[in-house]
């Protein structure tokens, strides 16, 4: 019985080290307008956990990258809120850190059948946006993309799982110096 619970114990520690590795990496962005004045949050989450050297690259499934599981970009015009996300996109959506800090996004939205056509385009290398609402030339801007990494967080099912197998592990230890005293 030991041996069994033991290699149970051994099992159930792989399979946590597999699953704590399955975390997701999300950065937070804001655009600053440096052209007119509609600027915007955003966030964006992909499979990580992300080295913090070397390059990484992340995309939607149709680039081959790590995937990116979310992206969402509010986006205040003239003080309505309009939200691009991953289900707007006219493009393929990707991007790429570079030593753990984001060197390239690139994302190309539609929002349409909402009265108005906006476009939000992120451009690579520079961490620029444009926006056009094309109705509305007025509100027409671009600027900046400020990214801050939010901290990469086991999930809490990993913990829960983390305290069983090394209850698992230590049961037989326990065992094992009660018979010596």
């Amino acid at each position: 019985m030991s041996k069994l619970l033991r290699c149970g114990a051994i099992f159930g520690f792989a399979l946590f080290l597999n699953q704590a590795a399955a975390w997701a990496d999300t950065f937070n962005l804001v655009l600053t307008p440096t052209s007119g004045t509609e600027g915007g949050t955003g966030s964006f989450t992909f499979n990580g956990p992300a080295p913090k050297t070397g390059i990484f690259n992340f995309g939607t499934q149709d680039t081959g990258a790590s995937l990116l599981t979310a992206l969402s970009f509010n986006f205040v015009e003239a003080g309505k809120t309009y939200t691009f996300d991953l289900s707007d996109k006219t493009g393929k959506a990707y991007g790429q850190l570079l030593n753990g800090s984001l060197y390239d996004v690139t994302y190309q939205g539609t929002l349409v059948n909402i009265g108005v056509q906006l476009d939000l385009s992120l451009q690579a290398n520079g961490l620029e946006y444009s926006f056009a609402d094309l109705f509305h030339s007025s509100y027409d801007s671009s600027g900046t993309i400020t990214a801050t990494p939010v901290s990469a967080v086991p999930e809490p099912q990993s913990a829960a799982l983390l305290m069983t197998i090394l209850g698992a592990l230590l049961f037989p230890l326990r065992r094992m110096f009660a018979r010596r005293a």
